[in-house]
């Protein structure tokens, strides 16, 4: 209420209404409730508060300061009455860092403008999440996975994580006791890396059942603030494969079976087939790729109650009285992804066109 003071008159004890002897004044109004911040990411954020009354006579706007906690920013907007929440645009803030944000509320009768006291809240903005998460390397029980480090580095760690918790109900062998748990229940959780690497390989997965299998790996940047308020970057996430165990002890097939070889399956649970891979080791012609070409076969009928696969070569493909270097593949697919073993390779003597031996250098 707008208060008027008045003097009383000196002959006649009267009291005179026509002239105030001060200026109308108002009371403070109450500061805006609830104020929180939301959708905070690297560079933005939305602001919101709830009005102090429900119905303010003389409620105009309000008035939002935000700072830095290093005073290098300083951005202030007056929003209208009825607004409840105010987005910071995309750009206008830094990554991995503290800020304060007041609200107040503005009055405003007569000319006259009253703001209310401070309602304040801080919050910290996320680091950049890390990008280009890619596979540097593989072996049947380890991942070694790579990424860019981000542009501020000071006060963050990595930290990451893999599962094998993808779509497939892949089971331990129930006749290897050391594998009690199922792959699908392997999870690691909270490894820290430091800023200054942009690198880590996951060693020591599951043996057997581990290989040939994809793994869910993900990995977050955490920053510390001066304020040591932690905040986390969004996650960034990919799927890659480890590779599945080479078949074995490759050696010549039944003879009376023409160019016939064999070699034992891989242990890998996921590998659905095989690549035969061959090659012509002629001396004279090894400085001309031209004359020196590899052949391929597929092999993806794979009966699994046998532990040894049967190959023979293909009329035409191979030549008598001629040497080859044979390279022997497991390939697996898990999660729609696919990936080739290491090679298991001999060398292969073709005698003539119905009989092959392993080929003995001398010395």
């Amino acid at each position: 209420m707008p208060i008027s003071r008045i003097k009383l008159g000196t002959k006649t004890g009267m009291v005179d209404t026509r002239q105030p002897i001060e200026d109308i004044i108002m009371t403070k109004p109450k500061a805006p409730k609830g104020l929180r911040v939301s959708d905070v990411d690297s560079s933005s954020c939305k602001i919101h508060w709830l009005h102090p009354e429900k119905h303010h006579s003389c409620l105009k706007s309000y008035q939002i300061k935000i700072r830095s906690s290093d005073k290098k920013f300083s951005h202030d907007v007056t929003p209208l009455r009825h607004v409840k929440t105010w987005p910071i645009r995309h750009g206008m803030l830094q990554q991995a860092q503290d800020y304060d944000i007041t609200v107040t509320t503005l009055c405003v009768r007569d000319q006259i403008t009253t703001e209310s006291e401070e309602s304040k809240i801080s919050f910290t903005t996320l680091p950049e999440s890390i990008k280009n998460l890619k596979l540097e390397s593989s072996t049947p029980n380890s991942l070694t996975v790579k990424w860019d480090i981000p542009i501020v580095t000071n006060g963050i760690k990595y930290v990451l994580a893999i599962n094998a918790n993808t779509s497939e109900d892949d089971e331990a062998d129930d006749d290897d006791e050391e594998e009690v748990t199922k792959i699908k229940d392997f999870e690691v959780k909270n490894i820290e890396v430091s800023a200054d690497k942009s690198q880590y390989t996951f060693n020591d997965l599951p043996k057997i059942i581990g290989t040939g299998h994809a793994y869910d790996i993900s990995v977050v940047t955490v920053y510390t603030s001066p304020r040591e308020i932690e905040s986390k970057s969004k996650e960034c996430k990919d799927r890659f494969m480890t590779r599945p165990l080479p078949p074995t002890k490759l050696a010549v097939g039944d003879k009376d079976k023409p160019l016939q070889i064999t070699w034992h399956k891989s242990v890998t649970p996921n590998v659905v087939g095989y690549k035969v891979r061959w090659k012509p080791m002629n001396v004279e012609d090894a400085n001309n790729t031209n004359l020196v070409k590899t052949d391929e076969a597929t092999i993806s009928d794979v009966d699994p109650e046998q532990d040894q696969i049967i190959f023979s070569f293909p009329p035409g493909r191979v030549q008598a009285a001629q040497v080859y270097k044979v390279n022997v593949y497991a390939f697996a697919e898990s999660a729609n992804l696919s990936s080739e073993s290491k090679e298991l390779h001999e060398k292969f003597l073709v005698q003539n066109e119905s009989e092959i031996i392993v080929y003995v250098e001398n010395e």
